[in-house]
């Protein structure tokens, strides 16, 4: 059975839910899916979890993302990108454009900032999807969240009938890109939607390393292959553990119990900062992975114990 991670290219006007739904067709494979969406106009990384590696997903929906963006201003539309609906149109003058009062502007939405997420977005609301209300004409409060932006730097300002910024952003799960687009241009007075998104990097994984899904779908399945993350290696960025030598202790391990830093011959910490600090990849003392671990407190007990919460591991492996 194949299990690992793709790092797919998306492009543009394709859902990621497509995207999965045509991999899965073209090389019959079991279980498919995705660790964090893309809308259909952006393009770039998408992270593709096969078969048993569908469990990994929620350890990788949760990294800090980069992409570069393009936002139109003078322009704001319903879904606060190129798909929507244009709401306002006020014209910017080049006098108007103040590089100054941008940069300003662009500086302050770094660190820690509070978004309301777009009525056009796949957030549940009392059980309906938002995209699905807004449809109907229904506003709903779904109230800010808290998201954090580590980087936002302008690339270019170009000049036109309705300018336009390029910009780089770096932030942690969550963030909406064209809300931020849309903010900015609410905060410089002229309004703005997201024209163009690529998502460059979620953590390691980079645009450089992805493969164009036109491409991708044409290979044949044993080029496929060489496509294919191992489940541990597309993890490398969460803690990692060594088991001691002891087939009984490896046996324990993958029926779930309790094992305690006494059983454990190295570890590696990898992740902080990421808020997995309490988990672990575990492995054998042979060198075989077998899965996520958890760090708990036992009552009564001064050293740390581990449990297994996602298991990996192939029946054949030591």
């Amino acid at each position: 059975m194949i299990n690992g991670i793709l790092n797919i290219n998306k492009p543009e006007g394709i859902t990621s839910a497509k995207v999965v739904a045509k991999i899965k067709k073209s090389f019959e494979l079991g279980k498919v899916g995705h660790a964090g969406t893309l809308d259909p106009f952006a393009t770039g990384v998408l992270l593709i979890c096969i078969n048993r590696a569908t469990k990994a997903a929620q350890y990788l929906s949760g990294l800090d993302k980069e992409y570069i963006g393009t936002m139109i201003l003078g322009v704001t539309t319903d879904t606060q990108d190129l798909d929507g609906k244009v709401l306002r149109i006020r014209k910017v003058s080049k006098k108007e454009l103040d590089t100054y009062k941008i940069h300003k502007i662009f500086d302050s939405f770094k660190g820690i900032i509070y978004q309301r997420p777009p009525m056009f977005s796949a957030i549940k609301y009392k059980g309906s999807r938002l995209y699905n209300l807004a449809r109907e004409g229904i506003k709903a409060d779904v109230g800010l969240r808290k998201v954090k932006i580590h980087k936002l730097n302008i690339m270019k300002i170009k000049n036109g009938f309705y300018p336009s910024i390029t910009f780089n952003v770096q932030c942690s799960k969550g963030t909406y890109i064209r809300t931020i687009c849309h903010d900015i241009g609410d905060a410089l007075g002229y309004g703005a939607f997201c024209s163009s998104l690529k998502r460059t990097k979620i953590s390691n994984h980079t645009i450089a390393q992805s493969v164009d899904l036109d491409y991708f779908l044409k290979m044949p399945i044993e080029k496929m292959y060489q496509n294919i993350i191992p489940i541990d290696k597309a993890l490398d960025h969460i803690n990692k553990i060594i088991l001691i030598k002891n087939k009984q202790l490896i046996v324990r391990v993958r029926n779930g119990c309790f094992f305690s830093e006494n059983e454990i011959i190295k570890k590696i910490i990898k992740s902080r900062g990421m808020g997995l600090e309490d988990r672990f990849r575990v492995y054998t003392g042979y060198g075989k992975f077998i899965g996520i671990a958890k760090m708990s407190k036992i009552k009564n007990e001064k050293i740390n114990n581990y449990k297994i919460e996602k298991l990996f591991y192939e029946n054949n492996q030591l």
